[in-house]
């Protein structure tokens, strides 16, 4: 032991502990953390006689190759020549030693750990050691012992004859497994107050015990052994854990320009999401790393470290509830790498349900390729390159998959809707039920009973409308939205009124490259036949959600549900509203029953 080296260290000890003695109000906290007294001092310590042992784990003078981990503690460091660990208070912390060649304990005649320990109270306190780092099949054990009174003494843990596994594998535990063999090990972890709130400043010396065993290996060769290397097959520094220095991008990339009105955000500045994320990297990831990246003080990205151990290296992202992503046939990604190519990107919709694995989950996945590095990359990716993603009503978790060892920042994660055509190229499906059954107001299928004489009136706001033939001798009705401030939506008035009262449902045909929704308004003009005669009803503004953009969409809604359209005898009028800008076709409008 080195007390004469100590008399510095343990002054300014006494300074920081007693000023740390006091709470941001002056009163003393309850903690046992006098001032320290100087161990070299007769009337307070009584200092061991010093002892070469035969198996120095640390000694803590020739410390090469010997590493310190604070594993949990405020700090443990060498000063002074022992080893000084600060604990912070909290009721199991840490100060680990991982020499760079194994403990080997398997030997009968060197299963004994110790170690001389300094504490300027005398309060009891339990000191817990524990190995760890074990081999394949073996489990960490470890021996609790006592101590009371102030300045040094030897504390000495019998692994032989005392030891038991560690949480959770000890008897009772939620692990429970037998008495574990003692083996090698690469770590020895000690908690000073095992169990209890201890806030203090503790020295430790002459760690000792079992035989020197093989040397841990450093793989990548940084000068890090295995043991304490986060990155170890990765060559890095102590500064970086041992990982590789990641290079991170220095300005965010170009502000999304789509409408917001057409798209569904997961992760963006730029937009609102509806969901929130809940986990940005899961419990069962493999070989990934993750944090949330600040490249200004207002602007953060997602990163991810891939580093394969061997069963792959990839992680998810889970959504607090199902995102509904119906509306949109595409999904954007910007990314940004100095050393990888490719990442994949795997979607999962956990189906109607709304939970993983009740037999309606739909997921694919797909391999995206960095086409620069060190910059920002924008992606796009029609939704048709997910095929298996047959329904997306419910998008709950990504999946972030590495093509190789790397790092990857992500920003703006969305879908949206495009135009892959700006107006239909085909015919909505020709309606299938019998003429006696229908009261049509528009479709080539069927004979109107009355003519419509104004598709758009003059009292419409923000709307414009033609009729459009998308093949020859097919007609559609084209309405396009554009908030001017006052609103957007026209009306649909018919010469005279259409009697549906033997009709159960009303039937619609739809097509919008960029809208995911618009509203219909069914107004009846009671038995005088004029509008605002004192029998005027109407069903109220009914949203019609369109499912898929791009291609055709039936829509038929049950008349019951319109609960005010309390007559259907002289369907006079309709109100056609959009919810955003955009443009929608309309065919097939009929009653039907």
């Amino acid at each position: 032991m080195k007390y004469n080296k100590l008399n510095m260290l343990i002054a300014v000890t006494a300074l920081t502990l007693l000023s740390s003695c006091y709470g941001d109000d002056g009163d003393a906290l309850i903690v046992d953390t006098p001032v320290v007294t100087d161990p070299t001092d007769p009337v307070t310590t009584d200092p061991v006689t010093p002892v070469t042992p035969d198996t120095v784990i640390n000694d803590f003078e020739s410390t090469q190759g010997v590493f310190l981990i604070s594993d949990g503690v405020t700090s443990f460091e060498n000063s002074a020549s022992a080893g000084l660990i600060v604990n912070s208070g909290a009721a199991y912390e840490a100060a680990s030693i991982l020499p760079s060649k194994l403990i080997d304990m398997s030997s009968t005649d060197a299963q004994v750990i110790s170690f001389d320990f300094y504490q300027n109270t005398a309060i009891e306190l339990g000191v817990l050691a524990k190995l760890e780092g074990q081999p394949a099949g073996s489990y960490p054990v470890e021996v609790l012992v006592t101590t009371s009174g102030s300045g040094w003494r030897t504390l000495t843990f019998d692994f032989g004859a005392n030891r038991v596994n560690s949480y959770p594998y000890g008897n009772g535990q939620p692990e429970a497994q037998p008495l574990s063999d003692l083996t090698t090990y690469s770590k020895l972890a000690i908690f000073i107050g095992f169990g209890t709130e201890t806030m203090g400043a503790f020295l430790i010396d002459n760690v000792t015990g079992g035989l020197v065993g093989a040397s841990v290996p450093d793989t990548d060769a940084d000068g890090l052994i295995d043991s304490v290397d986060t990155c170890p097959a990765d060559a890095g520094d102590a500064t970086t854990n041992g990982c590789p220095v990641i290079v991170v991008p220095v300005a965010p990339p170009a502000t999304p320009s789509v409408s917001s009105t057409n798209v569904v955000s997961i992760y963006s500045a730029a937009y609102t999401a509806p969901v929130a994320v809940t986990e940005w990297s899961t419990s069962w990831a493999q070989g990934t790393t993750h944090a949330t990246i600040d490249i200004t003080s207002s602007y953060s990205v997602q990163q991810y470290t891939f580093s394969d151990s061997g069963s792959g290296i990839y992680t998810g992202v889970n959504m607090a509830s199902g995102v509904d992503a119906s509306s949109t046939n595409n999904i954007h990604v910007d990314v940004w790498s100095a050393d990888s190519s490719s990442f994949k990107l795997k979607i999962v919709d956990f189906g109607a349900d709304g939970a993983y694995g009740g037999g309606d989950d739909v997921e694919d996945v797909k391999e995206i390729a960095i086409s620069a590095n060190t910059q920002w990359v924008g992606v796009d990716i029609p939704l048709s390159d997910y095929p298996a993603l047959t329904t997306k009503g419910a998008i709950s978790q990504f999946v972030i998959e590495g093509t190789s060892d790397g790092t990857v920042f992500i920003d703006n994660l969305y879908f949206f809707a495009t135009a892959l055509g700006t107006s239909p190229s085909s015919s909505a499906t020709t309606p299938s039920l019998a003429a006696a059954n229908v009261v049509s107001i528009f479709s080539e299928a069927y004979t109107a009973p009355v003519a419509v004489t104004r598709w758009s009136t003059d009292w419409g706001q923000g709307t414009t409308h033609s009729t459009e033939e998308v093949v020859t001798g097919d007609f559609v009705q084209k309405y396009s939205f554009a908030d001017g401030g006052s609103g957007r939506y026209t009306g649909v008035d018919m010469a005279s009124g259409v009697d549906a009262s033997s009709s159960t449902n009303f039937h619609i045909d739809i097509w919008s490259a960029d809208l995911s929704s618009f509203k219909i308004k069914i107004v009846d003009f009671g038995a005088d036949g004029a509008y605002g005669g004192g029998d005027d009803v109407d069903g109220g503004e009914e949203e019609i959600t369109i499912t898929t953009n791009n291609q055709w969409q039936g829509v038929d809604i049950d008349l019951s549900t319109l609960t005010s359209l309390t007559t259907k005898g002289a369907i006079s009028q309709f109100v056609i509203v959009g919810t955003a800008d955009g443009t929608v076709y309309i065919d097939n409008l009929y009653f039907n029953n």
